[in-house]
């Protein structure tokens, strides 16, 4: 136990009412169980009186309780002793103090030291003389207070002493500044939230606020949690409280069957310097609600099965059948449970106790009532809605009730006389008897009614028949274009690189031919049918046919040529220089105050080429290439800069292309430099306070001076946001970590001073999967430490990615934050699951295998998987135990065993083998799985537990012998006959000779046997019909058809979108027509 002495101050309350509470901060004793705290003691006194609380989990909570109202004028302080002792052997004890200090209330009025005054006074006195002195006192105090009046408006009036007097009136607003005198309150000494279980986690229970009457960063609250814990869980781990407006949320859901209530305390605490507090009491009470279905414990059964139950035809009324058990783990109403029928085969035959859930006969079973019975029973509780659970009863009445052996005994059968087996017999051989009667009536009377034979007729022969004495060639068709199209496209023809546009000059006299270079839009002119320029009316024309471009050529020299027409001629020349102005018509191709790549709309070897920037000190040009060839320049600090030295920097970035001749644009880069705090002031020293000294001299002879030092202290202004030491923190975390861990410190730093220091830290919220990240992680809001609030398993998360706040509490307040990346490790905490072969938990796995397997046989194969990651999922297989090692092997990687010889005589009947399955981790971890092999001489199969299993029987039984025995001579009889019919039916007449049948029109008679690669469908009549499908050519189906006596064959090619035929013969080498 911490034993010693504290102090707890208590919030200084205006105390009127006795009976109020304040609630006090338990003591922590680390020991546990009877050594933990027992009780609470207060020291002697008449106005208090100390009340303990118990919570839930047995932890003692203490209070003040007000017995007697305060007076301040009496007492203004109150010392108690609050000691806490434990309940060891010897105990301890420690004490903490409680100061009280009684605010002050105007409850006493002014009193005069005397009621009445009597003064005695001369006349002629002069003025101003004393005539009484007052005294009056008041045993409040009066002090101060901004959260009264915050603002007092006082006035001053002056008087003269002129006849008659004068005067005159000025007002002063006296403001009064703000001291954190003031602690938080709460509106409610005690809170008492209820809260349904099965909450959403992240679910806003209540709003726990105070409120702070002072001003600004006095004003400005955070809440806390008081660190608890119960069951070793922090009170932090379920609960979250927003530490700027008090909503207080549940970072899990609740489960009534496990926590029925929660008491901690909430802390609220203003910004102020020193800062103050005050706490509550939060009672949190988790209502119950009917969220589980009875659950049924007798007759147990496997999921999902059915409880099969046995009882002899011989019980009698009131019989106990079996007793339905149910539990529910809710509690009150919810945990009622009653019982009830769903199905039943016969209502009049068996009752149910709704209250106790027995199963009993209502009468003696019948010769009527079914052998089997089917009862499903309802256990439903009392909650609303009602929640309920069935169980399903087969019972089978038996003459004699079978004895239950154990799974590893020999179960000595007993049956009826008409068991399945029985009755399968007698079912077939009576089948079977049945057939043999039938079969043998039908062949007497066919026997006695022989049929006439009829007269065949011949055939008709059909129309469009063709005798081929050849095979027909069929040739293919072939489509072909024959439309040709020929297109050209003239190019107009170029002069010494140069476009020539003719334009005609006005009325007829001629034309103005223009040679213009394909770079400009300016002309050169001459006349296209005489030597010199000339026009109907002596005047030249300069024409402009495309636009110019000043940004291409801003200026021209023009030379005109003036010749005479005399003998010899005369000319003279004049040079004349055309300036474009310019408009505005190009947007600026380097963005403004950004360094970015220039802007060319040629390409390839035309477009950008190089960047070249002016010559400085201070900066160098570094560029680029991107992936598809583009510059980019980006401009290097080579020198510090000093803004004292040189606050503007002027450069000039010129972008270069590739072309003949070469362009070039360029950007002015004006680099402003920033100012640091990097020279010191002319004072000797930087601190936060300045001794400065003044020297007063005069002009005398010789000349005085003094000194006078004068401290000048900075005040602080919040100018300066929290700093972190990183600005991305990378946190490993082991997987499995416990709730509550640290998982690490992020902490960032202030220069300010007070509160413009004073840090809070908050996790930014942000939804993952719909989950909070403050109901995963949370940070402490006074020191930074970061918490996991839950145990994280790497096979469902793998990483988080948030960000943490850092606010200081100054007026604004500033802030920053940083960004946390959590990495979840894997750790190997998943054992093997073995999932083939499968089976029950626990239970052995049977398998049954012929004593004749070769070498190599493959038993089983045992496969596991593991849900850890890498190393830790990697499975190994070993044999544990094994009843031979000389006959079976295993591979380790595979799983697979395997027989290494055969079966010899010798080897027992029933082999053991433990195969482990064992993962890579470090420590390992592994899964076992049982295997008995039953050798026998043949392999007998398996049925699932579902199906009715058919019963084997070494031994047949007398009845089962003679059914067998009978059931065989019957079929035998039965087969006998069949085989006899089929034998006279095969042995007929021969038929009658008839005339051939001359063959079809488009039919095709072949000398040869034509060969069929599809199958042959042949009929069993008298005509001996056979129908062949052959090969098909081009998309029909060739059809052979015998012709009687052997004269050929009629080949039929039948296409197979119509029921026409072309043929043709197939030994011939042209196409006839048989004549009729």
């Amino acid at each position: 136990m911490r034993c010693g002495s504290g102090k707890a101050g208590l919030t200084p309350y205006i105390l009127d009412n006795a009976g109020e509470r304040f609630s006090l901060t338990n003591a922590v004793d680390s020991d546990v169980g009877t050594n933990s705290i027992k009780t609470y003691q207060l020291s002697e006194n008449e106005n208090f009186e100390l009340e303990i609380q118990r919570g839930s989990d047995g932890a003692k909570y203490p209070g003040l309780v007000l017995k007697k109202a305060l007076d301040r004028e009496q007492q203004a302080e109150h010392n108690l002793i609050l000691t806490a002792v434990d309940g060891g052997v010897p105990a301890r004890s420690g004490t903490a103090s409680i100061i009280v200090r009684v605010l002050d209330t105007n409850d006493n009025a002014p009193q005069f030291d005397r009621q009445v005054y009597s003064v005695n006074i001369t006349e002629n006195s002069p003025i101003e003389t004393l005539v009484l002195k007052l005294n009056a006192t008041d045993l409040d105090e009066e002090p101060l207070d901004r959260e009264k009046v915050s603002e007092y408006d006082i006035t001053f009036t002056v008087t003269d002493r002129g006849t008659p007097p004068l005067s005159d009136n000025e007002t002063l607003a006296l403001q009064l500044l703000d001291v954190n005198d003031n602690a938080p309150l709460f509106p409610q000494s005690f809170y008492t939230i209820p809260v349904m279980e099965n909450n959403a986690p992240g679910s806003l229970l209540s709003s726990v606020t105070a409120f702070d009457p002072d001003l600004h960063e006095n004003q400005y609250l955070v809440y806390f949690i008081v660190e608890k814990e119960i069951a070793n869980t922090s009170m932090s781990m379920l609960f979250s409280i927003n530490p700027e407006d008090g909503n207080l949320y549940a970072l899990k859901t609740f489960d009534y069957e496990r926590e029925k209530e929660f008491l901690f305390h909430i802390e609220a605490r203003d910004s102020g310097a020193p800062p103050l507090s005050s706490n509550v009491t939060v009672h949190i009470i988790i209502l119950d609600q009917n969220d589980n279905s009875p659950l049924i414990v007798s007759p147990w059964r496997a999921h999902g099965s059915v409880v099969e139950e046995v009882i002899p035809r011989s019980t009698d009324k009131g019989y106990l059948i079996a007793k339905v058990i149910a539990i529910d783990a809710d509690s009150m109403q919810n945990s009622r449970i009653t019982y009830q029928f769903l199905q039943i085969t016969d209502a009049t035959l068996f009752s149910l106790d709704q209250y106790n859930g027995e199963i009993r006969t209502m009468r003696m079973f019948s010769y009527r009532d079914p052998r089997h019975q089917r009862l499903v029973i309802v256990a439903k509780d009392n909650g609303d809605p009602a929640l309920s659970a069935t169980v399903t009863i087969k019972l089978s009445t038996v003459e004699h009730v079978i004895k239950a052996f154990s799974e590893t005994t020999e179960i000595p059968l007993e049956y009826d006389i008409f068991s399945d087996l029985n009755l399968y017999l007698v079912i077939g051989l009576g089948s079977v008897s049945f057939l043999l009667l039938i079969t043998i009536l039908v062949i007497i009377v066919l026997k006695c009614q022989k049929p006439r034979p009829k007269p065949t007729k011949p055939t008709p022969p059909c129309r469009n028949s063709v005798v081929s004495q050849r095979n027909s060639t069929i040739a293919d068709s072939t489509l072909v274009s024959s439309d040709a199209y020929w297109y050209s496209l003239f190019l107009a023809e170029t002069r010494k690189g140069k476009v020539v546009v003719r334009q005609p000059i006005p009325k007829g006299a001629g034309y103005i031919v223009s040679s213009i270079p394909r770079s400009t839009g300016l002309t050169e002119t001459s006349e296209s049918t005489a030597s010199t320029l000339q026009s109907a009316e002596d005047y030249f024309a300069l024409v402009v046919s495309e636009p110019s471009d000043r940004e291409k050529v801003s200026v021209y020299d023009i030379t005109f040529t003036v010749t005479d027409r005399g003998a010899p001629p005369f000319s003279d020349n004049e040079t004349l220089a055309l300036q474009l102005l310019d408009v505005n018509d190009n947007a600026p191709l380097f963005p403004q105050f950004s360094l970015t790549n220039a802007v060319d709309p040629d390409i390839g070897t035309n477009a950008i080429k190089t960047y070249e920037l002016s010559k400085n000190e201070h900066f160098s040009l570094e560029i680029q290439t991107g992936s598809d060839g583009t510059k980019y320049p980006g401009l290097i600090l080579n020198k510090a800069l000093d803004r004292e030295q040189q606050a503007e920097h002027n450069l000039i970035l010129t972008a270069v292309d590739g072309g003949v001749p070469a362009r070039s644009g360029t950007a002015s880069i004006i680099v402003r430099v920033l100012d640091t705090n990097d020279n010191a002031p002319q004072f000797d020293r930087q601190v936060s306070e300045y001794d400065i000294t003044f020297t007063v001299t005069d002009r005398g002879t010789p000349p005085l001076s003094d000194n006078e030092t004068l401290a000048l202290q900075l005040l602080d202004v919040n100018d300066n946001a929290p700093l972190f030491p990183q600005s991305f923190y990378t946190i490993p975390v082991m997987e499995n970590n416990a709730p509550g861990s640290l998982l690490s410190s992020v902490t960032a730093f202030d220069p300010d001073l007070h509160e413009n220091q004073y840090l809070v830290y908050f996790i930014v919220e942000k939804e993952t999967a719909n989950t909070s990240m403050s109901m995963l992680f949370s940070i402490n809001p006074e020191d930074g430490n970061l918490y996991a609030l839950k145990t994280f398993d790497y096979e469902r998360e793998k990483e988080f990615l948030f960000h943490i706040e850092a606010r200081d509490s100054g007026v604004p307040p500033l802030s920053s934050n940083v960004t946390v990346h959590i990495i979840i490790l894997d750790q190997n905490d998943n054992t093997p699951l073995i999932v083939s072969p499968w089976r029950a938990h626990g239970s052995v796995v049977e398998e049954v295998i012929p004593r004749s397997t070769d070498k190599g046989y493959l038993i089983a194969k045992v496969i596991a998987i593991d849900a850890d990651s890498m190393q830790n999922s990697r499975i190994t297989y070993q044999f544990l135990q094994i009843t031979d090692a000389t006959l079976f092997s295993l591979d380790q990687y595979n799983g697979e065993i395997r027989t290494m010889r055969m079966f010899s005589y010798r080897d027992p009947r029933h082999q053991r083998l433990v195969i482990v399955a064992k993962d890579n981790g470090d420590p390992a971890l592994s899964a076992t799985v049982t295997i008995k092999l039953s050798t026998v001489e043949h392999v007998i199969k398996a049925f699932s537990e579902t199906t009715e299993i058919p019963l084997e029987y070494d031994i047949f039984s007398d009845l089962n012998l003679y059914l067998v025995i009978g059931l065989g001579s019957v079929s035998f009889l039965l087969l006998i006959t069949i085989l006899v019919i089929i034998v006279l039916k095969c042995q007929k007449p021969r038929p009658k000779p008839t005339k051939p049948t001359p063959p079809c029109r488009n039919s095709v008679v072949s000398q040869r046997n034509s060969t069929i690669a599809d199958s042959t469908l042949v009929s069993s009549d008298a005509y001996w019909y056979s129908l062949f499908l052959a090969e098909t050519r081009k998309g029909k189906v060739v059809v052979r058809q015998p012709i009687p006596k052997g004269a050929g064959y009629i080949v039929s090619s039948i296409p197979r979108s119509t029921g026409l035929t072309e043929t043709s013969e197939s030994t011939a080498s042209t196409l006839q027509v048989r004549n009729q």
